[in-house]
């Protein structure tokens, strides 16, 4: 799967990410990314610098949650949502 754009918090994009303006690209073979909240990461992520990459390329898609609970199809992991 084609990894997304990500918007670029300050600092430096992860690794595998190219900066293009406020955003970081996922060059060809990128392991998932997603901006980190506070100090952890979501299942089968791991932390890297302002963000938190997946532990390869196939790990499960995550995203922040916002409110109570997370979407169908997916579980609660701290600050995010993991796809199960």
């Amino acid at each position: 799967d084609a990894q997304n754009a990500i918007e670029r918090k300050g600092g430096s994009c992860p690794n595998d990410y190219n900066q293009s303006g406020n955003y970081c690209n996922p060059r060809s073979g990128a392991k998932p990314a997603i901006h980190r909240i506070g100090g952890s990461c979501p299942t089968g992520y791991n932390q890297s610098g302002d963000y938190c990459v997946g532990s390869s390329s196939s790990a499960k898609h995550a995203m922040h949650r916002s409110g109570g609970s997370c979407p169908s199809g997916y579980s609660q992991s701290g600050s995010y949502c993991v796809k199960n």
